[in-house]
């Protein structure tokens, strides 16, 4: 099942945390940092597109290395829409965030302090997403999206930025 389904199904299930209305508000957030820092819409869908390609390796490796509760507790403590540059620092190492710096540079044209700025915004964003999988059980850590999002083989299913397109079109057709 692609990433895209899987978000599809953690919205439409009544026992988990997330709703259509969440991932149109994520969206909102998404055009919001873009228009604050001067960047094209699309463009800052691409660049969370990337970003969430680097946050799955980065919670791929805390998993990894054993901790499968802390995965959890790190989406649960910085999940939301507000910029946290400790979110940023959480999940992904020095190396990481220059080569994440480095690629969304090539990619969008962006100059690495724009990407750097655009960087601690975008995080918590695709935390934000993520949480839409957590059950609504009191003390229960299940979350299959975020399940989904770590289980993926890096074939390109788990692609944010055609999620963050899909869900712009949906707005546009549905509000």
């Amino acid at each position: 099942m692609s990433f895209l389904n899987s978000i599809m199904s953690a919205v439409e299930n009544p026992n988990t945390m997330g709703s259509m209305g969440q991932v149109a508000g994520i969206l909102g957030a998404v055009n919001g940092v873009a228009e604050q820092n001067g960047v094209d819409k699309n463009t800052m869908q691409s660049v969370v597109g990337v970003v969430g390609k680097y946050v799955q390796g980065g919670l791929q490796q805390k998993k990894s290395q054993g901790d499968a509760q802390q995965v959890q507790d790190l989406v649960s403590q910085f999940a939301g829409t507000q910029p946290s540059e400790q979110a940023l620092t959480s999940i992904l190492s020095a190396p990481q965030i220059e080569g994440l710096v480095g690629e969304l540079e090539k990619m969008t044209g962006l100059d690495a302090g724009t990407v750097r700025g655009l960087l601690p915004a975008a995080v918590p964003l695709v935390l934000n997403l993520l949480k839409t999988g957590e059950t609504k059980q009191e003390g229960s850590t299940d979350n299959s999206l975020l399940s989904s999002f770590l289980d993926s083989d890096g074939d390109g299913d788990t692609d944010l930025s055609d999620v963050m397109g899909m869900a712009n079109m949906a707005a546009k057709f549905f509000g």
